[in-house]
């Protein structure tokens, strides 16, 4: 469950087409596509999202990362033998000439219209 301050700053975000996230964090050169899809809230000219969502989860003797973006229903994959390499990891899937990223069925995109004015 989001907390009530949590989902404010990111409604604001949001409705504001704002990048989400500190500005200054390393991670954004270190990896740029991984910080680009849990940062970016743009969603084309007209429409804005909510970015999208990690999860690690231990699993035997590895760690599995996944990265989810419920607006468009897409999400990718990797496995990582340590929870320190599981960033590098999805920074690599995502880099592949052809990543797999795998799309949800039936799935409906959920933007939201960017505000005029």
């Amino acid at each position: 469950m989001k907390s009530d301050a949590f989902a404010a700053a990111l409604d604001r975000a949001t409705s504001d087409a704002l990048v989400v996230g500190p500005i200054n964090d390393e991670a954004q050169l270190k990896y740029p596509l991984l910080w680009q899809w849990l940062t970016s809230c743009e969603a084309g000219r007209d429409h804005l999202k909510v970015p999208a969502k990690l999860s690690i989860k231990a699993s035997g003797a590895a760690f599995l990362c996944s990265l989810s973006d419920e607006a468009y229903g897409v999400s990718l994959d990797a496995s990582s033998d340590s929870l320190d390499g599981c960033f590098a990891a999805l920074e690599s899937a995502l880099s592949q000439p052809q990543p797999a990223i795998r799309t949800w069925p039936n799935h409906t995109p959920r933007l939201r219209k960017r505000k005029k004015g």
